[in-house]
């Protein structure tokens, strides 16, 4: 009913409020789900995100220096053993970090076991006194055929193959294992360096890693630090 002195359409701005009340709760809920729970969200997997499996360049490093080459070894390691096998001269390095499991670097130097057998394939070649380094293979039992297999020193199942054209013996008895070898033109397992002092030596270099997040590349980071004398 009309009443003077009151609008007429009073019903009208009672719509409009309503309607724009709606639009805001709409348009905070948009931003609560977008922006607010989307950070929050990418926060919390961020927190499940597991540590990855490699040992920082920015770590201390564990500087080796021999009487006849030197190397960086990234983090912290000790010397866990040396001339084991009274057939080589050789020395082996324990990366130290309960958090990595099984971390070895080893080096042969002059004897070298050329029928050792491994699964994963880093070409090295010289470059001086230092080591110029390729692409490490894939697991070689993936591109390796059993036609010409062997029982080696180790007496485990090696099969002669190849990476990049250099010769290698894969171990093809053992393929679950993360164990990186180096090979070169020089040789099967074999590598030359000739130092200002030292002269020229052989060099053969292994790494293994039982992590369950191994990382294979370290080799290369620990090659690139070494230099014949």
């Amino acid at each position: 009913m009309y009443e003077h002195g009151k609008p007429i359409h009073k019903s009208n701005y009672r719509l409009l409020a309503i309607i724009i009340g709606v639009v805001l709760v709409v348009l905070f809920g948009g931003f609560y789900l977008f922006v607010i729970r989307g950070n929050h969200d990418a926060v919390t997997r961020g927190d499940k995100t597991p540590l990855v499996s490699t040992v920082k360049t920015n770590a201390t490093n564990t500087n080796v220096q021999e009487t006849d080459f030197e190397l960086s070894l990234p983090g912290k390691w000790k010397l866990a053993a040396q001339n084991w096998d009274n057939r080589y001269q050789a020395w082996q390095w324990q990366f130290q970090d309960k958090r990595y499991a099984g971390r070895w670097f080893e080096v042969y130097q002059d004897t070298i076991p050329a029928d050792y057998a491994y699964n994963y394939m880093l070409p090295v070649s010289a470059n001086g006194d230092s080591v110029t380094i390729g692409s490490v293979s894939g697991n070689c039992a993936n591109f390796t055929t059993t036609n010409q297999t062997k029982i080696n020193g180790s007496g485990t199942v090696a099969a002669p193959s190849k990476w990049q054209g250099i010769s290698f013996y894969c171990d093809y008895g053992r393929q679950s294992l993360q164990v990186v070898g180096t090979s070169g033109p020089d040789g099967i397992n074999t590598l030359t360096l000739k130092g200002d002092k030292s002269g020229t030596h052989k060099y053969f270099f292994l790494y293994e890693d039982n992590d369950i997040d191994p990382d294979l590349g370290i080799i290369g980071e620990i090659l690139t630090t070494f230099h014949a004398k």
